[in-house]
């Protein structure tokens, strides 16, 4: 699964921009873009607290792609 992607289409379908998610998150924008290129990888707290941002439980981000 190509997690950076996911972020970014969650991301985009909610209408948020990466400053927008970043202050959700409490997250810097730039690990937040960083993370949808995949030039890094995400620990879980971090992805729990973008998933939670975007609307989907951290099961359903790996589960279900419709999104």
């Amino acid at each position: 699964m190509d997690v950076g992607s996911r972020i970014r289409k969650l991301r985009k379908s909610k209408g948020l921009s990466t400053h927008q998610l970043a202050d959700i998150t409490n997250i810097s924008q730039p690990v937040i873009s960083r993370l949808e290129t995949n030039s890094r990888t995400a620990d879980i707290d971090s992805l729990e607290r973008i998933v939670t941002a975007l609307g989907v439980s951290l099961s359903d981000f790996f589960a279900d792609e419709r999104y």
